[in-house]
């Protein structure tokens, strides 16, 4: 999260920068679809890796001393330093009697346990439990209300509808009036009739609309 709000603060301080400079630089809203924008987004995510690369090399950089005489726990340690455990590894002082290298052993193998153990409970709790909730509440021999049954039926079209709404959603904005996407929705329908191929309809449909941003409607 600290990481994507740096990358954006550095956009914007280029984007600034250059204002001041005089050079005409579009807003982001008025590039949108455009090479420019495809450029901006590229670099963000360049500017994006670079800073993870550099994160990594100063975390490991930081700790060589303090990993230093730790036997086989030095790979663990190298390998499960997060940026919490390397803040607490680096910054705290261990105890008198106490073994640094265990020490900081068990606080990489607490934050690994609590961050996979974290996740893993969301997994449960937020997928599985609202998946098997339905058949725990009608179980084999009750029969579902009518209403239930009704949006067991459209339920599955309005989830994939809300993906088409999202996409259209910076048409009114666009300086193509909503063309290509108009296109690409029809390519798809036909594609789609024609063969019958969810997975093909998307990637067609995709490469489509790529294609008429990139080279018929570009800016």
């Amino acid at each position: 999260m600290s990481v994507g709000i740096l990358c954006d603060w550095v956009w914007k301080g280029y984007c600034v920068t250059n204002r001041k400079r005089g050079t005409k630089l579009h807003e982001e809203k008025s590039i949108q679809g455009s090479t420019a924008l495809h450029i901006a987004n590229l670099c963000r995510i360049l500017i994006f890796r670079n800073v993870l690369w550099i994160s990594d090399a100063e975390h490991g950089i930081s700790m060589l001393d303090k990993y230093q005489n730790v036997g086989w726990k030095k790979f663990y340690l190298i390998y499960g330093m997060c940026d919490e455990t390397f803040s607490v590894n680096c910054t705290t002082e261990v105890p008198e009697g106490v073994d640094q290298g265990w020490f900081m052993f068990f606080v990489t193998l607490l934050n690994q346990i609590y961050w996979v153990g974290g996740a893993t409970a969301g997994a449960l709790l937020g997928t599985m439990v609202t998946r098997f909730l339905p058949f725990l509440i009608f179980p084999e021999g009750k029969e579902p209300p009518e209403f239930i049954q009704y949006l067991g039926k459209v339920l599955p079209y309005a989830v994939i509808g809300l993906p088409v709404i999202y996409c259209l959603k910076d048409v009114p904005e666009s300086g193509t009036y909503g063309i290509p996407e108009f296109l690409a929705i029809a390519f798809i329908v036909l594609l789609h009739r024609w063969k019958k191929s969810i997975l093909l309809s998307i990637g067609g449909g995709t490469v489509f609309y790529m294609l008429l941003v990139q080279f018929v409607f570009c800016k």
